[in-house]
């Protein structure tokens, strides 16, 4: 049992594995998987490990600028994501993919204070982090983050508000 929160704390799951994590109002589905590790392996343990080891991300997509009319999409068009843990996330090595396709990795320096947030557009106005491809489909898009090719966390959309921030669960 303890294996298993731990295991849902660090994917930011708050139900048990059986259950719909974050079940939100439509157009939003968040998904998550949260399944417990073998308590007794660690990195020295498995030869195979690689030579980089890094803590598990609990990572937010709160909210998302899909479709904005006081400026262009290329313009207007941004990500928040929120760090819900009491400790720094860095960001290195995580990938902003929109509908399956990457569209840029953050950068390595890059990291979310504890509890905090960070937007991430195609510029670096404002202090957002740059992702110069990012481009979000008004209709039936999903973004997603990943590091390693693991899923951190993925929001779905049918039709984005115009002009209004979809708010993540």
């Amino acid at each position: 049992m303890i294996c298993l929160i731990i295991s849902l704390l660090l994917a930011g799951c708050d139900r048990p594995a059986d259950e719909d994590c974050w079940p939100g109002p439509v157009p939003i589905v968040r998904e998550c998987d949260c399944v417990c590790g073998v308590e007794s392996a660690t990195p020295a343990d498995d030869v195979s490990a690689p030579a980089e080891i890094r803590e598990p991300l609990s990572l937010q997509v709160t909210e998302l600028m899909i479709d904005p009319t006081a400026v262009s999409d290329r313009e207007g068009e941004w990500i928040k994501v929120h760090n819900p843990t009491p400790l720094p996330a860095s960001l290195a090595g995580v990938e902003v993919a929109v509908g399956g396709s990457v569209r840029c990795m953050l950068p390595k320096e890059a990291s979310i204070p504890p509890f905090g947030f960070v937007v991430i557009a195609r510029s670096r106005r404002g202090g957002r982090l740059p992702c110069p491809k990012l481009s979000l489909p008004n209709r039936r898009g999903e973004v997603a983050l990943v590091r390693s090719g693991e899923i951190i966390d993925v929001v779905v959309w049918e039709n984005a508000p115009k002009g209004t921030p979809l708010s993540s669960p």
